[in-house]
């Protein structure tokens, strides 16, 4: 009996504490619009803060479990972002916990540049390329097929381009890319073929005498175009350089000349290096003239005679006694126009042949002296040395 009795009163408690819990739960509960309370109630926190011993202590927990309810939370006023309304972005996934939304990913296309067709043949070395390209691009040309490309515009905002190239005496075959600003390049574009034609205007060349004697320096002169040189060749051998580029039309230069005929070709050249076509000068003769020889004594009793003559102005004289296998210089170059000089003789028959020599080293022909006899018994003075002479 007294078992039936307690469990009657437990059981009437344990209903009194779950009407207790009920009226707690319901109490916390917020009209919309109102902020939630997270304070409990003073009287169930002076229970919750009594000993817990026996059945109150099971009740307790009943209430603790009660307590353990998510907070009632207000609308969230954030609208909810539509990726497929934006159209930027791609649709969320059905595993979309795991998987980030990302970009379609589009790749970049650079646009190619457009070129302005240029004349298909021209007579000048440098040529203008232009047309059109998008802002912010770079532009590139090639002169070899596309094999190797070189900074033909620098990157810049207009969208219009032009620029020089130099052309080869030819046909002209370019390519053109355009680079953005990570050197992304567009198609190649091809400008259409240029033919160059180019030429230097040819120079004249004034005729020169075709037989000079004495002085080996002859003039060379005629007409040019403004801004060229003159290139000299002599004989076919490699051109030099002996008038400056100027603005002159007209032109000459002294070149020197060596016995025998003498063939000489000219041309001009232009800023930049390119030649005209080659003249050639009708060829030129030269010689010096051989000295005269005043016939000097037969016979002489000395080691010692005077000879004499005449010359060209500017040549000197130069002796041999060896039959012309050797020569020494007798006399220097001066502008007299006779020369005398004294040349030592040995005992007997004596035989010397002279000639005439220009300032250029030129030789005239020999001219023989008239054979002399030494009849001293005396010895020679000296013994004669001689010099290879003139060629």
């Amino acid at each position: 009996m007294i078992n039936d009795r307690l469990t009657k009163v437990s059981a009437t408690k344990k209903s009194l504490l779950l009407i207790t819990v009920v009226y707690f739960v319901l109490s916390q509960t917020v009209p919309p619009g109102f902020a939630t309370t997270t304070q409990p109630a003073v009287g169930l926190q002076a229970e919750l803060n009594r000993p817990q011993t026996g059945t109150l202590a099971q009740k307790n927990s009943v209430a603790e479990t009660a307590l353990e309810l998510p907070a009632i939370r207000t609308p969230s006023t954030i609208p909810v972002l539509d990726f497929l309304a934006i159209g930027t972005l791609s649709a969320p996934s059905a595993d979309t916990a795991t998987q980030p939304l990302t970009a379609h990913e589009t790749p970049e296309v650079v646009p190619p540049p457009v070129v302005t067709p240029p004349p298909e043949t021209v007579t000048m070395r440098t040529l203008t390329l232009g047309g059109t390209k998008a802002p912010g691009q770079s532009l590139w040309i090639s002169s070899n097929g596309g094999e190797s490309y070189t900074l033909f515009v620098t990157e810049n905002a207009e969208t219009t381009w032009s620029a020089s190239v130099n052309l080869a005496n030819k046909t002209n075959d370019f390519r053109l890319v355009a680079a953005n600003a990570v050197l992304k390049t567009s198609t190649e574009v091809k400008v259409p073929t240029i033919t160059c034609s180019y030429t230097v205007p040819t120079p004249t060349v004034t005729p020169p005498p075709r037989t000079v004697l004495d002085d080996p320096w002859i003039v060379l002169s005629g007409m040019k175009s403004a801004g060229e040189s003159i290139w000299v060749s002599f004989n076919g051998g490699r051109y030099t350089r002996l008038v400056p580029q100027n603005t002159a039309t007209t032109w000459f230069t002294c070149v020197m000349v060596a016995n025998g005929t003498n063939h000489f070709t000219v041309l001009a050249q232009n800023k930049i290096g390119y030649p005209s076509a080659v003249v050639t000068v009708p060829p030129i003769t030269y010689a010096i003239t051989a000295p005269e020889v005043t016939p000097p004594p037969a016979t002489v009793d000395t080691h010692t005679v005077t000879l004499s003559g005449s010359k060209t102005p500017g040549a000197g004289i130069w002796i041999s006694s060896d039959g012309g296998r050797s020569y020494t210089q007798l006399l220097p170059n001066d502008n007299s126009t006779t020369w005398a000089a004294l040349a030592d003789l040995v005992r007997g028959d004596n035989h010397f042949t002279v000639l005439a020599e220009d300032a250029a080293g030129n030789a005239s022909n020999p001219v023989t002296v008239p054979i002399i006899r030494c009849t001293s018994a005396t010895p020679a003075p000296r013994d004669h040395v001689f010099i290879q002479g003139p060629a």
